[in-house]
């Protein structure tokens, strides 16, 4: 997700099984944690957790503040994605993604 909020004295596991929830309508398995980086945008910085997830439930139903989702292959990621969000991935998300 690319801009999601924990609550106070949540693990990031579950705000991300929560943000899912909330801003896609489906519930998703973690299968993998990739690690966690630091991003600077703007002056601004991100702590980012990497995440590998599996949907369990698939009819998307868009909520909060996104206006729309769709559907990527994995291999299809890195050149579907804006060039300046790619140059942010952690190389080993980069090389998974690439599989």
């Amino acid at each position: 997700m690319a801009s999601s909020w924990w609550k106070v004295n949540e693990e990031p596991e579950q705000g991300l099984l929560r943000e899912i929830r909330e801003e896609l309508g489906i519930e998703i398995e973690i299968l993998k944690h990739f690690g966690d980086n630091r991003n600077y945008m703007n002056g601004v910085s991100t702590l980012v957790h990497w995440y590998e997830c599996s949907p369990l439930t698939f009819t998307l139903a868009v909520g909060g503040d996104l206006a729309e989702a769709k559907r990527v292959r994995r291999n299809d990621v890195l050149r579907v994605c804006p060039e300046e969000v790619v140059k942010l991935y952690p190389e080993s998300v980069k090389e998974y993604l690439m599989t």
